[in-house]
């Protein structure tokens, strides 16, 4: 009888010690994503900076924003389908 409670004990310290270990774990890659994820938003922000400025052929130290480079992409989509147009005439 006394074995049978010895076993239970053991499992129950089993089960809450494997408890505590998935919640650090869980706590640890929680921080870890959150850190990934500003990494990747500096990075995405560089990578605009030197698409747009590739694109629109700006001296590296000029920054354009989104909202200018949506623009620059409209206006010169617009002028692409005209010479298309004038092209297929």
């Amino acid at each position: 009888m006394s074995e049978i409670k010895n076993s239970n004990g053991a499992w129950k310290i089993a089960g809450f010690l494997i408890c505590t270990l998935i919640t650090i774990i869980t706590t640890l890659s929680l921080f870890i994503t959150t850190g990934l994820r500003g990494d990747i938003k500096k990075i995405d922000n560089k990578i605009f900076i030197h698409l747009t400025n590739h694109e629109i052929h700006i001296p590296r130290a000029q920054v354009v924003s989104k909202a200018i480079f949506d623009m620059h992409c409209y206006v010169s989509d617009n002028k692409i389908e005209k010479l298309i147009e004038e092209i297929n005439k």
